[in-house]
């Protein structure tokens, strides 16, 4: 009996109450994760010509040549990344953070680009 009349005052949790990240907010996130596309197909060329990966999570899997690994871990971490953009959207540093994570992904984007 005690554990009904616990398992009956236990909080209900409502997917109503998780507030949606705005347009603006979904954008960046979009913007976030086509960047992190890019700079893994750029940083798989220039490997494959043999430079170095600076990542140190990423560079032993990029010159062990395992590039698929590497396409899940970094779409796994860009996705643990950006949860916490998409739960806590209003967050003062979120509202930092994202704008400029999105200007430090283009600015590695163009990097990899005018190095082309």
């Amino acid at each position: 009996m005690p554990s009904t009349a616990l398992a009956n005052s236990a909080p209900k949790i409502s997917l109503n109450a998780i507030p949606l990240p705005d347009s603006r907010t979904r954008a960046a996130i979009f913007l976030i994760f086509i960047a992190s596309l890019l700079d893994f197909s750029l940083t798989c060329h220039y490997v494959s010509l043999g430079a170095r990966e600076m990542n140190p999570v990423l560079a032993p899997l990029f010159h062990a040549g395992r590039f698929m690994e590497v396409f899940w871990l970094k779409t796994f971490m860009t996705a643990a990344g950006v949860s916490v953009f998409a739960l806590f959207p209003q967050r003062p540093l979120v509202r930092i953070a994202l704008p400029s994570l999105v200007a430090v992904y283009f600015g590695v984007i163009f990097y990899h680009i005018i190095h082309l």
